[in-house]
């Protein structure tokens, strides 16, 4: 079932629970067909039916139209109009009803006259009306917070769109710049075999980028492909001047993932942990177990040497952010940052 489908599902289990509720609450449940459609219950089932139209009415054109746009006083006079026609409106034409066709007060010539209990109506009216202002204006409220809900969380999608965007721009270029003076570098000493190799995967890599991380979510295996071509053009940028550790166990096929949500951890460890004066120590491993992803990384922290590279990226406190958008409740990030050392550890549950 597409997430579609069962956001129209849940609306229509809320509504019909929402429309049972005059019978379910009411003091005893209908003995018969009469009972059910009396004047006061087919009141409430149209009182109802036009609260539902409200909150759509109010969710889909009142609030965007006017609030949004900060017209409030044609805000507040919709809203009163819509008010008066779904809480006023049910009750006057329940009260015309009852009017036409109460008993007589005065009753037959020789018998005592049959009075109409009016102050029992007007208490039960009272007491009804007020429930109906209630939830009308719980309904008001509901369609208001549902509403700036969708628009907060429709910004944070623009804005993790633009952040992508911005990761796709930094990635490109400055490692791009790079790999190519290692690609000219292998091949000025004629190791022709590593200079096709590395030239293969940079061009795999910016395909991946360019062309297939627009979408929301893509196939964990392209996403894993291109961290391991970005692993090994690193290993072949710096050779045998860094100690790099790679590590993968499980199946990575058919499952899917933010795109480019992994590599800012894996640029970290080079970005901080290589120097060729230093001894540099980089492990990295991944691990899928059913529709759980782990990555850990470690590296030894070194004297950083700063360069246009470092620059490049959206950086672990923006990734963090991005982590909890994308996969709310369904994440465990932990970072041990020392003096000598950077530790991280991270599990995402899947699509």
């Amino acid at each position: 079932m597409t997430k579609k489908s069962s956001e129209i599902l849940i609306h229509v289990l809320c509504w019909l629970v929402f429309l049972t509720l005059p019978v379910l609450m009411g003091p005893s449940l209908p003995g018969s067909w009469e009972e059910l459609f009396n004047p006061s219950a087919t009141k409430d089932f149209v009182t109802f039916l036009l609260m539902i139209g409200f909150f759509y009415l109010n969710y889909l054109v009142i609030i965007p139209k006017f609030y949004f746009r900060k017209k409030y006083f044609y805000f507040i006079l919709i809203s009163l109009v819509c008010f008066a026609v779904t809480v006023l409106l049910p009750a006057y034409f329940l009260h015309c009803s009852l009017e036409g066709s109460k008993p007589s007060m005065h009753g037959p010539p020789d018998g005592p006259p049959h009075h109409f209990p009016h102050h029992k109506h007007h208490i039960f009216s009272f007491f009804e009306m007020s429930h109906n202002m209630f939830l009308f204006f719980a309904i008001f409220f509901v369609s208001l917070t549902i509403k700036l809900r969708d628009i907060w969380k429709q910004s944070e999608k623009e804005k993790l769109s633009s952040e992508l965007l911005y990761l796709k721009s930094q990635i490109n270029p400055h490692f791009l710049f790079n790999t190519l003076n290692s690609i000219y570098s292998l091949s000025i000493t004629e190791k022709a075999p590593l200079t096709s190799i590395a030239i293969v995967k940079l061009s795999g890599m910016m395909r991946y980028v360019t062309t297939e991380v627009s979408a929301d979510f893509v196939s964990l295996e392209k996403e894993i492909e291109y961290i391991s071509n970005f692993i090994e053009l690193q290993k072949i940028r710096f050779g045998n001047t860094a100690e790099i550790k790679f590590s993968m166990k499980g199946n990575f096929t058919g499952k899917k993932i933010a795109p480019l949500i992994l590599i800012p951890f894996v640029e970290n460890v080079f970005k901080h942990g290589v120097n060729p004066e230093e001894n540099s120590d980089i492990q990295i491993s991944m691990d899928i177990n059913g529709s759980e992803l782990k990555l850990t990384t470690y590296n030894k922290k070194v004297k950083r040497v700063i360069d246009i590279e470092s620059k490049s990226g959206l950086g672990i406190e923006n990734t963090k952010q991005r982590i909890e958008l994308m996969y709310p409740e369904k994440h465990i990030l932990l970072i041990q940052d020392t003096a000598a050392d950077f530790k991280l550890f991270l599990k995402l549950i899947l699509q």
